[in-house]
């Protein structure tokens, strides 16, 4: 519980950006990022796509997350652990968001609900995506399921192309390619404390500070697996259709300025991501492949319902509609080959 003069200094603490992007893409890094400057605060996942984010501010998001409130919890460790970290910022913070990877689930909604539009986008090329996938689903200490491979982060992919297209007009977000965070870390972080925190001056550690090498540490002991052949064609659909190229330019940048070829690009992708990945993991004939596409599936119908998608109109298992205008579409091509390792 926050004690009642914490409440009272940051009460004024609206929830004023999100940090999301495809799962193992580096939302977690960037988020470690902000949070290296004591004006800043960015919480790790306490809010929910699904909630209303109209009128969240300090410490109340913090204090009434749902892994706040049971002791025995998997997360209620970190909630306590951010609360201790608000009480030593009380005195600089400025500014508060949130990183949840999945907000594009929702995204143009949860957008319009915190008045700024304000969003960073963290984004890594889609095979290391992929390959960090596959790595966590062949690990038997991790938790990640096993059928959980990168054909799946593919399918992520797709459904993050599609909703950045919603959400891109009157929006501000503000797209950070990791490999730039890890590469460039002084300037990056300019970018996106001048993009949360607008007006604020920033105390940024120095550069020789932990909290900029552990990006790069990490990407360094990453002992990436091989591509299946699935895996490759669909790194070939998202070269071909030009969505690979939107993303791949230094950074950051606005996603504002590259509607247009990201129109282009998302017009070459599956109009139904959910379809199109339960047809390709269906045949691939791997059963933890299988035993994993429902749960992949119904994340997916949650995400319609969150967007306010009436039932006869969802997509996925709801109806056809989406693989007849994928297979009408001549730039919708992938061989479909079993999965094999390239």
């Amino acid at each position: 519980m926050a004690s009642p003069q914490l409440a009272s200094q940051l009460s004024s603490i609206d929830l004023s950006f999100i940090v999301f992007g495809v799962p193992r893409s580096g939302t977690s890094a960037t988020a470690r990022f902000l949070n290296a400057a004591p004006q800043i605060h960015c919480s790790h996942e306490l809010v929910q796509p699904s909630q209303d984010h109209r009128g969240l501010s300090l410490p109340g998001w913090v204090v009434n997350a749902p892994a706040m409130q049971v002791a025995d919890g998997p997360h209620h460790k970190l909630a306590v652990e951010e609360l201790a970290q608000l009480e030593a910022k009380a005195d600089t913070l400025r500014v508060g968001g949130n990183k949840m990877p999945q907000y594009y689930f929702r995204l143009k909604q949860v957008l319009a609900e915190i008045g700024t539009g304000r969003g960073i986008l963290s984004w890594r090329a889609p095979r290391l995506v992929m390959q960090s996938y596959t790595m966590r689903a062949r690990s038997p200490e991790d938790a990640w399921h096993p059928g959980q491979t990168g054909l799946f982060a593919f399918g992520e992919i797709l459904r993050l192309a599609h909703a950045l297209l919603e959400a891109a007009e009157g929006t501000n977000i503000l797209v950070s390619p990791i490999a730039t965070l890890s590469a460039r870390p002084e300037w990056v972080r300019l970018r996106l404390g001048r993009h949360v925190a607008p007006g604020v001056d920033l105390d940024w550690p120095a550069p020789e500070a932990d909290c900029w090498n552990h990006e790069t540490r990490a990407r360094g002991r990453l002992d990436r697996p091989d591509i299946s052949a699935v895996e490759l064609d669909a790194l070939e659909m998202l070269e071909a259709s030009g969505l690979t190229a939107v993303f791949d330019r230094p950074g950051p940048f606005l996603l504002r300025d590259v509607i247009d070829p990201l129109a282009r690009a998302v017009h070459r992708l599956p109009s139904d991501p959910d379809g199109y990945i339960s047809d390709l993991a269906t045949q691939q004939a791997d059963p933890d492949m299988a035993a994993f596409l429902p749960d992949w599936l119904h994340a997916g119908g949650q995400r319609q319902v969150l967007r306010g998608v009436p039932p006869e109109k969802m997509r996925g298992r709801a109806t056809d509609e989406g693989r007849v205008r994928d297979r009408k579409n001549p730039e919708i091509q992938m061989a479909v080959r079993p999965t094999e390792h390239m």
